[in-house]
């Protein structure tokens, strides 16, 4: 078992309770060999399991994370949606760590070869056929998702792993479902922020809309176009002017790009979602475009970006004021901003995009189109006339690749922050996470979260404030009743609660459950860490 906190770089193991996929709870010791990859909120190792030498990936999550209850459950849910979608083109989880000192990790298929970032970064551009070839298996592995209500959210080549097949040719498998959204789930996006990637994010989703399959489709089409000429359609230094370019321009088609291939990109950036194809039939279509471009060479890099490869998008959290700023200065793009509209074609407000001369994919009685999706969009005026966003940082911009640092908006709050135990604890039989957190303010407010879960088991939270020092009781305990996860809501809170305990005493949440629904099954429970109010 890990012993102590570990920095992400000094770890060389990963060992402690494993909960696998079929519900049973294990002591696992892992191997971590070398880091392969590295986002804002997990680590990707390449590791061994020692039992049985067999080489996985381990997907750790950062230290820092752990204070966040948000960033678990969005961890959490990663391994229920992998656990739900079990295809060839899709990255499979095995296990769930819990260490010692309570990190959590992801085991995960290890897939050699890196990911399509990394391929087109060598290669330039790809042949029509290679990557339509490739682009196939994405969508088979789209369709399994979304047939399921998972939209992926944060579709790019990062997120796209390449390996070989046994018969040596390419195959491609989805990864990093971390923000992926399950239709008719409550979100788990912070209120106020976008959350995507700027250069594959769909209109609609940038206005406020509710994120639905045709948004991957969108940033299907973005992704096409970018593994044909060498770089996205929008690429640009700044946020905003890539999203003001999303909300009021069209790709061009540039010389080489074949005919059906063009048809298949400009039907996934259709500005009506409810006109984009779907991916089970992109997946077709892409395959006949693969045998009829057979042999045909890949075309050059764009000239302006020969020499100058973009370093790697990192997901970016837009906030409400950055979309406001995109929405607002689309109108100036329509009085002769060219630097916003990069010489792309302008797409007049309220109207579609400008017809190209490619026929169109297909009739739509042989290409389905997504189903619509509420998008609950608000109008330009309303955005531009909300009230100034509180001050925000805001990183450096990496050059070329379109200002994918974060953006963050603090809320004003009168309570303090929360904060929840640094340990956590394992409820036996349920495989579920149970922290209790607290935040002081003109009262203590306190909270028990109980992050995952068995499908349909019924759990009994109740939310306690004890003396830190003679652990009695000092006020009426909360319960709540009936607390049953799904797939599509992993975290339960009980709470807040707003109690008033005496002044100038320490005091500790205490969280414990019982099972309502298997009453032979143990309870249990945990204390947070001690503070004074």
């Amino acid at each position: 078992m890990d012993t102590e906190p570990l920095s992400v770089s000094a770890r060389t193991s990963c060992n402690g309770r494993v909960l696998t996929p079929d519900g049973t709870i294990e002591d696992r010791s892992y191997q971590l060999i070398e880091e392969i990859g590295s986002g804002a909120s997990a680590t990707v190792w390449r590791g061994r399991e020692r039992a049985s030498g067999r080489e996985v990936a381990v997907k750790v999550l950062h230290e820092e994370q752990m204070e966040h209850p948000t960033a678990v459950a969005r961890f959490l849910q990663e391994r229920a949606i992998l656990l739900s979608l079990r295809h060839d083109n899709i990255v499979r989880v095995r296990d769930l760590i819990v260490t010692r000192d309570g990190t959590l990790a992801l085991v995960m298929d290890l897939v050699h070869g890196g990911n399509l970032r990394d391929y087109l970064t060598q290669r330039g551009t790809l042949p029509t056929a290679e990557a339509a070839a490739l682009l196939a298996q994405v969508a088979d592995g789209l369709n399994a998702a979304h047939v399921r209500s998972v939209v992926h959210r944060d579709l790019k080549p990062d997120n796209v792993l390449v390996d070989r097949a046994l018969d040596g040719t390419p195959r491609a498998r989805l990864t990093d479902f971390g923000i992926a959204r399950v239709l008719d789930a409550p979100g788990l996006t912070t209120s106020g922020m976008v959350v995507g990637t700027p250069n594959y994010m769909a209109p609609e989703l940038i206005e406020g809309g509710l994120p639905g399959p045709a948004i991957d489709v969108y940033a299907f089409g973005m992704m096409f176009y970018e593994l044909l000429v060498g770089r996205p359609p929008y690429a640009d230094q700044l946020q905003s002017t890539i999203l003001v370019r999303h909300l009021r321009a069209a790709p061009r088609r540039r010389a080489g790009i074949p005919k059906q291939a063009w048809a298949l990109i400009k039907a996934c950036v259709q500005r009506d979602p409810a006109r984009r194809p779907s991916a089970a039939a992109l997946a077709v279509a892409l395959r006949q475009v693969a045998l009829e471009e057979t042999g045909v060479a890949a075309l050059p890099r764009l000239a302006e970006d020969l020499g100058r490869i973009p370093p790697r998008p990192r997901r970016a959290v837009a906030s409400a004021s950055l979309v406001a700023l995109a929405v607002v200065t689309s109108a100036f793009a329509g009085f002769g901003g060219r630097h916003m509209l990069g010489g792309y074609l302008q797409v007049e407000p309220g109207h579609a995009a400008p017809r190209a001369s490619a026929p169109a994919v297909s009739p739509p009685s042989t290409v389905p189109t997504a189903s619509p999706q509420p998008t609950g969009t608000p109008s330009a005026a309303a955005v531009s006339s909300a009230p100034p966003a509180p001050s925000r940082s805001r990183a450096g911009l990496p050059d070329g690749v379109g200002g994918n640092g974060p953006v963050q908006v603090p809320l004003p709050d009168v309570f303090g922050p929360w904060r929840c135990s640094s340990g956590i604890a394992y409820s036996a039989g349920q495989g579920a996470l149970v922290r209790p957190c607290s935040a002081a303010g003109p009262a203590v407010r306190v909270k028990g979260l109980m992050l995952g879960g068995k499908s349909g088991t019924k759990v009994d939270l109740t939310v306690a404030v004890h003396d830190a020092d003679t652990d009695a009781d000092v006020v009426t305990p909360n319960t709540c009743a009936g607390l049953s996860p799904t797939p599509a809501a992993l975290e339960m809170s009980c709470g807040p609660f707003d109690v008033r305990p005496p002044r100038g005493h320490r005091y500790v949440v205490v969280v414990s459950w019982k099972y309502a629904s298997v009453t032979s099954m143990p309870g249990g429970s945990v204390r947070g860490d001690p503070f004074t109010w």
